[in-house]
């Protein structure tokens, strides 16, 4: 992977990075009562753009969907990278991707949700 496929790997990690934080924040208004857990929320893009801000809308389910292995990510429609992502799963409020072979490393490594060494 060059250069650019890193850079741009390490900035969809961040927005990653931070729909976990929204999602630990939906999770407790949840508990609280305040929100329905079926309520849709506002979570960032996670492409590969750096001056990407899109929101997109989703229920945690559909937020757990992309979530469900660290090579991937959800975008806003339209926002694929098809030189290092398919489509997976794709709505007219969001699209899943899945990193190809070359680019999954990055995404593995940078998983929010992966097990810190001496955990």
């Amino acid at each position: 992977m060059g250069d650019r496929e890193d850079r741009k790997a390490r900035n969809e990690a961040v927005f990653r990075t931070l729909n976990e934080r929204i999602r630990a924040v939906v999770d407790e208004l949840s508990l609280a009562g305040i929100v329905d857990e079926r309520e849709v929320s506002e979570y960032l893009c996670e492409c590969a753009a750096a001056d990407c801000l899109e929101r997109i809308m989703l229920t945690p389910a559909e937020y757990e969907l992309a979530r469900a292995t660290p090579i991937r990510f959800v975008i806003a429609p339209g926002h694929v990278a098809v030189e290092v992502e398919r489509v997976v799963h794709e709505t007219d409020r969001f699209m899943i991707v899945e990193k190809h072979p070359g680019e999954r490393q990055i995404a593995a490594a940078t998983d929010p949700r992966r097990e810190q060494p001496g955990e």
